[in-house]
């Protein structure tokens, strides 16, 4: 079992794991980052013949912040037209659809940003 103290500060957290048995104790240091905002879970849903359906999850780890994210499909950028307004722990889930004319591989990236941070993560169209 880990507990970790404070863990929403954000940052790096260094927790030291410590077992014991009788006279031994042993303990590791590792070592794992928490990030004010995160998207998760980003995959590609549904691919048809000229378009494709992504979805992704973003999660707040930090104070009440304001939202927003941008979807780059391989062709064009779509961008959320207003900000999501979210708590420490709320989430929301982006589903977007985009349309191709070409039929191809495309590399799509999706970013969620909040005022002071932003993460991304990347998949692969394939229509």
């Amino acid at each position: 079992m880990v507990f970790v103290q404070n863990a929403y500060d954000g940052g790096v957290q260094e927790p030291i794991i410590r077992t014991a048995s009788g006279n031994f104790t042993d303990g590791e240091t590792t070592k794992f980052s928490i990030t004010p905002i995160d998207l998760l879970q980003y995959q590609i849903m549904k691919q048809l013949q000229n378009s494709t359906v992504a979805e992704f999850t973003i999660r707040n780890n930090d104070n009440a912040t304001n939202v927003s994210w941008s979807m780059n499909t391989g062709t064009t950028t779509v961008n959320a037209t207003n900000g999501i307004a979210l708590n420490r722990s709320q989430f929301v889930i982006v589903i977007a659809e985009t349309n191709y004319t070409i039929s191809g591989v495309y590399m799509t990236t999706g970013t969620a940003n909040s005022s002071t941070n932003k993460d991304n993560a990347t998949g692969v169209a394939v229509v």
